[in-house]
């Protein structure tokens, strides 16, 4: 937060607090989409998220309704990170992570409106819209990995056999293939004469 600290507010109990125009700015995104939100500084990891409330048709609500979670551990977060480059991973070999926290003076309000239009809520990296499509995108590669993997055991079961058969029945194994309906010189071959 070095960059960030003449930008922001510290509240009497020690909290940091993003500027008023930047907390506005999200939260009037957020209402156009049914939601509420705020720009939130997480000190451990010395970053800023904004946090999203639930829509009011997620399935997760009926838990809190039940009284088994906290309304809080709903909120979707989208942490204001942005990968290291290549040449940033040489020149700070001790950075924590491969992510460095973006500053919200050099991100702009318009910058904060435009990450968060890109739909970056549930994935942090703007992948999915919501944990439910996040959800679908993960069981189907799942189901996908899980049919490669049967596949290839099929494949890998059925070469162990072929070797073990080769092995039993003492059959040649040539390691270089050879295509012997042709002569070397590429010329036809002819019918040999059986007598």
């Amino acid at each position: 937060m070095a960059r960030d600290d003449h930008f922001v507010r510290v509240t009497p109990r020690g909290e940091v607090q993003a500027p008023v125009e930047f907390r506005d700015a999200v939260e009037m995104w957020a209402r156009g989409v049914g939601r509420h939100a705020d720009v939130v500084y997480v000190a451990p990891i010395h970053a800023w998220q904004v946090r999203l409330s639930p829509m009011p048709n997620d399935p997760r609500l009926v838990l809190y309704q039940q009284g088994k979670v906290p309304y809080e551990e709903l909120w979707e977060t989208v942490e204001l990170l942005e990968p290291l480059t290549p040449e940033e991973k040489r020149k700070y070999p001790n950075f924590r992570g491969d992510y460095r926290p973006i500053n919200l003076s050099d991100l702009g309000v318009d910058g904060l409106v435009a990450l968060l239009d890109k739909g970056n809520t549930w994935s942090k990296r703007g992948d999915f819209g919501s944990i439910q499509e996040a959800l679908c995108v993960a069981r189907a590669r799942q189901k996908e990995g899980r049919a490669k993997m049967e596949r290839n055991l099929a494949q890998t079961a059925r070469d162990i056999a072929m070797e073990v058969r080769r092995r039993v029945a003492k059959i040649p194994f040539l390691r270089v293939g050879i295509d012997l309906s042709t002569p070397p010189n590429g010329a036809p071959t002819e019918e040999l004469d059986p007598s």
